[in-house]
């Protein structure tokens, strides 16, 4: 979507030429909404300056669903403004593979063409239909019967002195839609009430993995994600402790990512459970700092071990110097408290040169491995 009808006819034909892609234009957002309520498009290419609908209106009629278009934008405003149209779009779930300002160069259509095959791999499976409706008992069958698994992400050292980590993430090994990514998933076990079941499921796999590690003579600590609407159970650490304990395990090889989401524990529950965690010896990370309810106060005022960093926020710092002022002092916040500063979402070597240069402790992403099998893991870190 493009308002000058020459910059159209250059942009369809950056993109036509990349490939066997079926391309279609439009310089009215009135029309290009109505024509993509018509036919399902696989990527979206849009300015913000569009006749009849501007750009960000057009971001927020995109529809939202498993089979959504993936999205570029494209225009001559400042840098902040293509950011900001860019947390539009990815705040309601529009996986965004590019901004790019204008003039277009054939390089940044390259560059997002080929962002959008890799997330096609990675984070948008086929799915049979918009969504897919699980129900309480087909996921407690998964977890039971081993087909909801733990995969493990690297947390790759980028200082001296630091061991081997990992983050613990939760794969569906489906019968019928073969592997299914979180997304496919957890709304239904928040649904169904069992956040809880997957977190022992979770830690029990971890538990499993660390001993077949340490038996092939590697020591890797974990992270598993912990939702903090479960610190309302007064119980939960001294429940996750003796799981832990049964198994042989150590809680100082464990870490729990707090995530948040919009049902948080009540605020004297979250921070009995984060201190009784801690008390128990396992590691505390404040999961995506930059994003959803994450404050400064939350950060100083909790007894993390760990600061994790909101792939956006590495993403933004590339792009504009007031984010990247924002990121090198994040990181040196993190420092001076005394945690490991991890960045997430690292998927370019310029990102992972500026984590570098600001000192951050370890980076994971697409980049460094995506999240693989527990053998995989082990054959990672013995070849790094």
């Amino acid at each position: 979507m493009e308002e000058n009808p020459r910059h159209l006819f250059t942009t369809m034909q950056m993109f036509a030429g990349q490939g066997e892609h079926h391309v279609e234009g439009c310089t009215d957002g009135a029309k290009a909404l109505q024509r993509l309520g018509e036919c399902p498009f696989d990527l979206v290419v849009t300015g913000l300056n569009v006749a009849g609908v501007d750009g960000i209106q057009i971001i927020q009629s995109l529809p939202v669903s498993a089979l959504a278009p993936a999205l570029v934008i494209t225009s001559t405003a400042p840098r902040p403004i293509l950011v900001g149209a860019r947390k539009v779009a990815e705040s309601r779930g529009i996986p965004v593979m590019a901004t790019l300002p204008k003039p277009l160069t054939q390089q940044g259509v390259n560059a997002a063409l080929g962002a959008y095959s890799e997330s096609v791999k990675r984070v948008r499976p086929a799915l049979p239909g918009n969504t897919l409706e699980f129900h309480r008992n087909a996921l407690i069958a998964a977890m039971e019967n081993g087909e909801m698994q733990a995969w493990f992400q690297p947390k790759y050292a980028l200082v001296d002195d630091l061991g081997h980590a990992a983050e613990a993430l939760a794969r569906w090994e489906h019968p019928k839609f073969g592997l299914l990514l979180p997304g496919a998933f957890l709304s239904a076990i928040e649904r169904e009430g069992l956040e809880d079941r997957l977190l022992q499921t979770m830690l029990a796999q971890t538990l499993a993995a660390q001993q077949d590690w340490m038996a092939a003579g590697l020591d890797i600590a974990v992270s598993v994600n912990l939702t903090t609407r479960l610190l309302d159970d007064p119980e939960l650490p001294d429940r996750l402790h003796a799981q832990v304990k049964a198994a042989n395990g150590d809680p100082r090889r464990i870490c729990f990512e707090l995530t948040e989401d919009s049902m948080e524990a009540q605020e004297s529950n979250y921070y009995a459970g984060a201190c009784r965690l801690r008390m128990h010896g396992f590691g505390l990370a404040q999961d995506d700092f930059s994003s959803g309810f994450s404050s400064f106060y939350r950060l100083v005022a909790t007894p993390f071990t760990e600061l994790k960093l909101d792939g956006s926020m590495i993403k933004d710092a590339i792009m504009i110097d007031a984010f990247r002022a924002a990121l090198s002092s994040v990181v040196q916040l993190g420092r001076k408290m005394g945690l490991t500063v991890v960045a997430e979402g690292v998927e370019t070597e310029a990102q992972l040169r500026l984590l570098q240069e600001f000192g951050c402790h370890r980076a994971q992403g697409f980049l460094i491995s995506p999240a693989i099998q527990r053998d995989a893991i082990a054959r990672f870190f013995r070849a790094s």
